[in-house]
């Protein structure tokens, strides 16, 4: 499990690195294409949420996610009216 991880971790950061304008990865692989870099992201984090669910941690994250959610909102990222219309998106697509 850790492996597919570090694996899916691994594409990602190659992905970034077309971002940053890694110089020798831009000219191997052009510029990058924005779709396959969210899917990227998508499969850390799908692979992250097995390894939650592997170990039983579903609650833990849940809580985590809402103290980063609202350590976000005192800090100004984003507020509370952004995290209720992206929910509704997420349960309204």
């Amino acid at each position: 499990m850790v492996a597919r991880l570090a694996e899916e971790c691994g594409e990602l950061s190659a992905e970034v690195q077309l971002w940053e304008g890694a110089v020798n990865k831009v000219q191997k692989f052009g510029k990058p294409d924005p779709e396959h870099t969210a899917k990227e992201v998508m499969d850390v984090i799908r692979v992250a949420l097995q390894v939650c669910s592997y170990y039983g941690l579903e609650e833990h994250l849940e809580n985590c996610i809402r103290e980063g959610l609202a350590f976000a909102v005192r800090e100004g990222s984003i507020t509370e009216e952004e995290i209720r219309v992206r929910r509704s998106q997420l349960t309204h697509p």
